[in-house]
């Protein structure tokens, strides 16, 4: 009916709408090869399986706390960024509360760069 608003979602636009806009705004074209290359580098260090090497390397107990992951898009790149507790000892009666007085960070290199390659 006339005057009467109707409810939407705002949703975040997908890689694949942003690269599409990109494109439509004159900007370079993602190759959709490339595009897929960096949805898979992004899966693959969205785990904890990259934190345990690294502890391990270090002489660390292979065991992440409350690990938690990011992903920052900008500047033509794409990083994943983890944080996690690690080394001992551990204090927290819970999973979902145990931390240690240690941090780590891991940071990837630019996604977009490995995908491209």
């Amino acid at each position: 009916p006339a005057g009467k608003r109707q409810a939407s979602l705002w949703r975040r636009p997908t890689l694949g709408e942003m690269a599409h806009t990109a494109s439509v705004a004159g900007r370079a074209e993602v190759d959709d090869e490339v595009l897929r290359e960096i949805a898979l580098q992004v899966v693959s260090h969205v785990s904890v399986g990259p934190g345990v090497q690294v502890a391990m390397s270090r002489g660390l107990p292979p065991t992440l706390w409350q690990p938690s992951f990011t992903v920052c898009i900008g500047a033509g790149q794409v990083r994943v960024l983890t944080f996690a507790f690690v080394g001992d000892p551990v204090i927290g009666d819970r999973p979902d509360r145990k931390r240690t007085p240690f941090c780590m960070r891991i940071a990837t290199e630019d996604l977009v760069e490995v995908a491209a390659a």
